[in-house]
């Protein structure tokens, strides 16, 4: 606790807020958000019907004294990665407020509202959903001025039932902007996008302007100018194009924002290279869906070099887990060669342990005693998965 603050008693499946409200206030709080009726005559507690309600309505109240461009960026895959780039763009210009760690769902977003300081010039929000509704009453709360939408991908489909929801649930934030006139950025190049965000006051931009250049770390080509990022994978470049499409509409010069892409270092095990004596690791094992596990592989097919796959389980499926894991264990099959290693890690991969012929375990524990007995001199060591599986465990 930090003195001053206040403590938002908020009850989940596992824990009750309210138990720890009397701890708060000893720990420095200056008042707790209580919903516990037991709690409402107590000296230091504010009692209120709902907590987390109350918590968002704040959260509005504080947005609502900000006159300031506010971009909202949600989609299936790159969320995060555009909005870090984007800041770095932003930054070189502006006083930016940005998505705190990943709080980008119904408790998150308040928070990181409510963190937003008087100074702020620009702020950029993630928002994530898993369920059809979700964008439409976070983004309620935000308010943006300007909005983008990176891509429909293949994510959370146990929460939305079908490829289709997904795009209906991204499209939600596309309504939302053309109701109240919100700015929209588009990648041209996806056409369910663009046909989506078509009756909305549009901003465009497209990764095929940039040309890419061969190599570990993502190098293009644009405009006369050389963006060398430290990233890994093509896929990139959209995420790239997005940001810088952005900083152009804000008045960012593009010295700044090539800039500001080459020092950008990913964190989090998202589209990371980490270089060692010997041998390069890819680790991009934050998050994984079926359309973000397939672009990534594509890239990675592209490098010459001997090749330790790892693999972790892609999360969250619900009915079409099975079939996703073949169809990518088809992809592996078909580009690997005999100096590769493939080791696939997770129970929805290991019920193809018999149709092929890589190693197959549980789970990260029984992969990283397979991986530390490995030759890995001149190799590329690649590993995506959810994060549930931990892949990042292996090579720590």
């Amino acid at each position: 606790m930090k003195e001053g603050c206040f403590f938002a008693a908020i009850s989940g499946e596992n824990f009750d807020g309210n138990d720890y409200a009397q701890e708060a206030l000893e720990k420095g709080a200056q008042f707790a958000l209580v919903d516990n009726p037991k709690l409402s005559k107590k000296e230091g507690f504010i009692f209120v019907e709902n907590v987390l309600q109350t918590l968002q309505g704040l959260a509005l109240l504080h947005r609502q004294t900000f006159n300031i461009p506010i971009v909202v960026i949600g989609g299936s895959n790159g969320k995060t990665t555009t909005r870090n780039l984007l800041c770095e763009v932003l930054q070189k210009k502006y006083k930016v407020h940005q998505t705190i760690k990943n709080f980008n769902n119904h408790i998150g977003l308040p928070i990181t509202i409510l963190a937003m300081t008087e100074d702020t010039e620009i702020a950029v929000f993630e928002l994530g959903a898993n369920h059809i509704g979700e964008h439409t009453e976070l983004i309620q709360l935000i308010q943006p001025t300007h909005v983008l939408v990176t891509n429909n991908g293949l994510d959370h489909l146990e929460g939305f039932g079908s490829v289709e929801n997904v795009r209906t649930a991204n499209k939600e934030i596309y309504d939302w902007a053309i109701e109240h006139n919100a700015q929209i950025f588009v990648n041209k190049d996806l056409v369910d996008l663009f046909e989506d965000s078509s009756l909305g006051n549009q901003i465009v931009y497209s990764g095929q302007e940039f040309k890419i250049v061969p190599g570990e770390y993502l190098k293009m080509e644009f405009k006369n100018y050389t963006i060398q990022s430290q990233l890994y994978g093509s896929y990139n470049s959209s995420n790239i194009a997005a940001a810088m499409c952005v900083g152009e509409e804000f008045g960012v010069g593009m010295k700044d924002m090539v800039q500001a892409i080459g020092d950008f270092q990913p964190k989090n095990n998202r589209s990371q290279v980490i270089k060692k004596v010997g041998y390069t690791i890819i680790l991009d094992c934050y998050n994984a869906n079926p359309s973000s596990m397939e672009v990534s592989l594509q890239d990675l097919f592209k490098i010459k070099s001997r090749k330790i796959i790892i693999l972790g389980d892609m999360l969250e499926l619900g009915e079409y887990a099975r079939g996703a894991h073949k169809d990518i264990l088809d992809l592996v099959e078909g580009n690997v060669s005999g100096n590769d290693n493939v080791i696939c890690v997770g129970e929805y991969f290991f019920e193809w342990k018999d149709s092929f012929d890589f190693v197959f375990v549980k789970n990260s524990e029984e992969a990283k005693e397979i991986f530390d007995s490995l030759e890995k001199e001149n190799s590329i060591i690649f590993l995506k998965g959810s994060r549930g599986i931990a892949l990042e465990t292996i090579v720590e």
